[in-house]
């Protein structure tokens, strides 16, 4: 079953989203929304994504960038890392990152 996303996310609880897929508005592509996902918008007060995850991350990070691997050290361990970040961009092992986000 489709859904069609509202403007607003207040009104929409998860049973009706559970297990329907939603039509990527540019590609015509299905996705469905996981329950993590639909928790945060749900928190932030954001609405439903009309567009396929695929095509947001593309647009977010054009191709050249995606998996353009290289090696940097980490901006605050020194630690060698494998990354995408352009190359003047700070970057951060996954140990530092999560020091960061937990703090």
């Amino acid at each position: 079953m489709v859904i069609q996303p509202t403007d607003s996310i207040q009104t929409v609880e998860w049973s009706d989203v559970q297990g329907k897929v939603i039509l990527c508005e540019q590609t015509g592509r299905p996705f469905k929304l996981v329950k993590p996902e639909f928790d945060f918008y749900k928190k932030f007060n954001l609405p439903l994504p009309r567009i396929h995850p695929e095509v947001r991350l593309l647009k977010k990070y054009p191709r050249g960038m995606m998996f353009n691997l290289h090696q940097a050290s980490c901006n605050r361990c020194q630690q060698e890392v494998q990354t995408s970040m352009p190359q003047d961009e700070p970057v951060l092992c996954d140990t530092c990152y999560q020091v960061v986000v937990n703090a």
